[in-house]
C-alpha cells in the first residue's frame, strides 16, 4: 500500500515538475524559448559546426550572405558548436543564400544542408565539417 501511494505522489510529482509545454522541434525552434518566435521573426538559418569526430568547433565564424545584396550576417558558434540566424527577411529565395564557415586552422571538408527546402521562409539547416589546416 505504501509503495503504491509512494509511486503515484511521484508520479505526480514529475508530471508537474515538467512544463505542459515541451518543445522538441526539427526545425531548429527549440533554440527559442518561444517557438512563436519564430514565425513573428526573419528566416531561421541553423546549424553545427564539428570536427571529423564529431566535437563541436568553439568560435568558428559563420557567414550568411544573399546574392546581390551588400549584406553580409556573421554569427559565431556557441559552446555547443552551434550557430543560428533568424535576420534573414522570411521572402529571401534560400537559392540566393551563400553560408560558409571560417576558423582559423580548419579547412571545410563537409557542408550539408539537411533541410534541402528551397521555399522562402522555411528553417534552415546546414551543417558543417571542418579538420584542422595541413
Amino acid at each position: 500500500m505504501i509503495r503504491n501511494v509512494t509511486s503515484v505522489a511521484l508520479m505526480v510529482g514529475l508530471m508537474t515538475a515538467v512544463p505542459t509545454s515541451q518543445y522538441a522541434l526539427a526545425n531548429g525552434a527549440a533554440f527559442f524559448s518561444d517557438p512563436g518566435a519564430v514565425a513573428e521573426l526573419g528566416t531561421l538559418y541553423f546549424g553545427i559546426v564539428k570536427d571529423a569526430k564529431g566535437t563541436p568547433i568553439v568560435g568558428a565564424t559563420v557567414s550568411i550572405h544573399v546574392k546581390g545584396e551588400n549584406i553580409e550576417y556573421v554569427y559565431t558558434t556557441s559552446s555547443l558548436g552551434r550557430y543560428r540566424s533568424i535576420d534573414l527577411p522570411k521572402d529571401v529565395d534560400p537559392k540566393l543564400v551563400e553560408v560558409a564557415v571560417e576558423k582559423k586552422g580548419f579547412q571545410t571538408l563537409n557542408r550539408v544542408n539537411r533541410t534541402g527546402t528551397t521555399k522562402p521562409g522555411l528553417p534552415v539547416e546546414i551543417n558543417f565539417t571542418v579538420a584542422p589546416t595541413a
